[in-house]
């Protein structure tokens, strides 16, 4: 590539497809809803610094197959926002 807008037009769209198909994967057109509940909150501090963390379930609707269940458990823990004077 020589031209800035050729890569932007062509080597630029050929990259970002072959990282979406094989490093993020494709998301399938059927996939079910899932509706995440928030179980629990606790604060703390990671390495000093304050940290909220949230324990979530995330029930996923699965009409396909009313007899199995799925629930997806995950824990996030992330910064807590800085909250910001007006004068």
């Amino acid at each position: 590539m020589t031209a800035a807008a050729k890569w932007w037009k062509e080597r630029r769209p050929e990259i970002v497809e072959d990282f979406e198909r094989e490093v993020l994967g494709r998301v399938p057109k059927n996939v079910p809803k899932v509706t995440w509940e928030v179980t629990k909150t606790a604060e703390a501090k990671v390495g000093g610094h304050p940290v909220i963390g949230r324990q979530l379930v995330g029930h996923v609707d699965n009409s396909g197959d009313p007899d199995i269940k799925v629930d997806i458990q995950m824990t996030v823990c992330c910064r807590p926002m800085r909250r910001v004077r007006c004068r």
